[in-house]
C-alpha cells in the first residue's frame, strides 16, 4: 500500500491495522463499470488509477472475452508502476488483447520493449499510431489534468465523446505536491475537480476525520457513534457544499444557526 504523506486513511491503516483485524467496509457502488456489448475495448490509465480499470480486466480474463482490449497506462517508471505484472498475465489470458505502456521519468534499469514501450505521454499522435479503434468504449482514469487531456485526445482522434467513460481519480493535488508542501491556508483551497473550497469545509472535513478515527479505536466494529466533543462552526454558505461533498444528507448535517435554534 502506497503511503501518500500526510494521508489520512493510509496512514492510519499502517499505524493501526494488523493481520487479522476485521473491517466493516461499504459495497461496491458507482456506475464505472463494463458496458455489456461486442464493442472494442480501451481502459487507459494513468498511475493507481488503473485500480478500476485492472477490475475490469480480471472479468474480462474470467469471461475468456474475445473483444478486443487495448491496456494503456503511463506511470513515471518501474518503481511507480501498479499492478504490472499481474496485468501482463491477465492480458496473456486474452486472445484479442495489446498494451502500451508510457513512462515520463524512467529509470535507468526500467528497460524499453520489456517494462515499457515508449518515453513520454500519451497524445492524439500516440493514438493514431497505435490505431485506436473509433468505435471503442474507452474507460478512463487517473488525475484529473490526465483525464482532461486525454478526452481532448481521444476526441481529437475520432472517438465519440459518449463512449468514453470516467472516474474521478482524487479530490485535487496532494498537499506534499511536487510543487512542495503547502501551508493550510493554501491547502485548504484545493477541492474536488479544481474547487476552490473555503476553509470552514476543510476545518469540518478534519473535525469528521477525527471522530471517525475516535469511532474505530473505541468501538470497533460494532457501529456505536461518537458524540461530537465540541462545536463544529459551519457557515451556512459552506454548509451545502459540504453535504455534497461527504456525501451526507441535509437531515445529517445543520449549521451553527439552525443548532443554536434548536
Amino acid at each position: 500500500m502506497k503511503i501518500e504523506p500526510d494521508g489520512a486513511a493510509g496512514t492510519y491503516l499502517r499505524e493501526h491495522l494488523h493481520a487479522g483485524d476485521r473491517l466493516d467496509v461499504s459495497s461496491p457502488r458507482g456506475s464505472f463499470v463494463l458496458q455489456p456489448g461486442e464493442r472494442p475495448i480501451v481502459l487507459l490509465s494513468a498511475g493507481i488509477g488503473a485500480t478500476p480499470l485492472l477490475a475490469m480486466l480480471h472479468a474480462l480474463a474470467a469471461a475468456r472475452s474475445t473483444r478486443q482490449v487495448v491496456w494503456l497506462h503511463t506511470a513515471r517508471d518501474g518503481q511507480h508502476h501498479p499492478f504490472a505484472g499481474e496485468v501482463r498475465r491477465l492480458m496473456d489470458a486474452l486472445t484479442n488483447a495489446r498494451s502500451y505502456i508510457c513512462y515520463t521519468r524512467p529509470d535507468s534499469i526500467d528497460k524499453t520493449g520489456e517494462n515499457f514501450n515508449a518515453t513520454g505521454r500519451f497524445s492524439r499522435s500516440v493514438f493514431d499510431e497505435l490505431g485506436l479503434p473509433r468505435d471503442a468504449d474507452v474507460y478512463l482514469c487517473g488525475p484529473t489534468q490526465f483525464m482532461a487531456d486525454m478526452k481532448e485526445a481521444l476526441a481529437a482522434s475520432g472517438v465519440a465523446p459518449g463512449r468514453i467513460h470516467i472516474e474521478i481519480f482524487n479530490g485535487g493535488e496532494s498537499r506534499t505536491s511536487w510543487r512542495g508542501r503547502r501551508s493550510d491556508a493554501s491547502s485548504a483551497s484545493a477541492g474536488r475537480r479544481g474547487q476552490q473550497w473555503p476553509a470552514g469545509i476543510v476545518r469540518a472535513q478534519r473535525h469528521f476525520r477525527t471522530l471517525a478515527r475516535a469511532a474505530i479505536r473505541e468501538h470497533p466494529g460494532d457501529g456505536r457513534s461518537v458524540r461530537c466533543p465540541g462545536p463544529l462552526g459551519v457557515s451556512n454558505r459552506c454548509l451545502s457544499q459540504l453535504r455534497e461533498r461527504l456525501g451526507l444528507g441535509g437531515s445529517r448535517l445543520r449549521s451553527g444557526a439552525a443548532r443554536q435554534a434548536s
